[in-house]
């Protein structure tokens, strides 16, 4: 039992880009534990967290991963750490060799994905697409709030799009190109295969 070991790796986001696919293909992998808890949403303290399913306590967070074996490599895919402006900086401060996975999608898509998402697991209660984005600038003032959100950050969609440039750079500025794999979900569908294995290289595992 390793009960103190912090995570090796972590896939930051976006969300609705192929975060949960990947998330379930590494857990398969004899040398990578990830825990059933796919979204600690542990670091990014500027995120507005408003339920206690975040965690916020260290021994909580690593306990999610003490049942990993001593020679598996711990992840965690927290998919809001790419929104946060501070998540880089925390993980690199917490983790200096930390590997980060960042996971993209045309933006269009991802929009339309994402109220969709949001509106199943009842963090938006505005169905139309249209209205929702146009409810944006209202909402970022902490009006027309859904009620049953469960963090604020998740509402601000077109505010994700113009934030992920600066956030992909964040990340490759912190950690260094070459600990950081960026994969585009057209490419996962096309070349499942060829995108694993640069995952699986970034992680130093076996390629099976």
């Amino acid at each position: 039992v390793n009960q103190y070991r912090k995570p090796d790796f972590f896939i930051v986001g976006a969300p609705k880009c192929g975060t949960t696919s990947m998330y379930h293909y590494l857990r398969y992998h004899d040398q990578i534990f990830m825990p059933d808890k796919k979204e600690p949403h542990y670091f990014g303290k500027d995120l507005i967290k408003m339920s206690d399913e975040f965690i916020d306590n260290e021994d909580e967070y690593l306990n999610l991963f003490k049942v990993a074996k001593s020679d598996q490599k711990l992840g965690e895919a927290s998919t809001f750490y790419l929104y946060s402006k501070s998540a880089s900086k925390e993980i690199k401060e917490y983790n200096p060799d930390a590997k980060i996975i960042i996971m993209l999608r045309n933006p269009i898509d991802f929009l339309h994905s994402l109220h969709s998402q949001l509106l199943f697991s009842g963090n938006e209660d505005e169905p139309d697409f249209e209205i929702a984005m146009e409810l944006e600038e209202e909402r970022m003032k902490g009006n027309k709030l859904p009620k049953n959100i469960d963090m604020i950050d998740k509402i601000y969609y077109l505010e994700h799009v113009r934030r992920i440039p600066d956030r992909v750079n964040s990340y490759l500025d912190t950690f260094g190109n070459e600990n950081v794999a960026v994969i585009i979900l057209d490419d996962l569908h096309k070349n499942p295969g060829q995108c694993f294995t640069k995952i699986l290289k970034l992680l130093h595992v076996d390629i099976n």
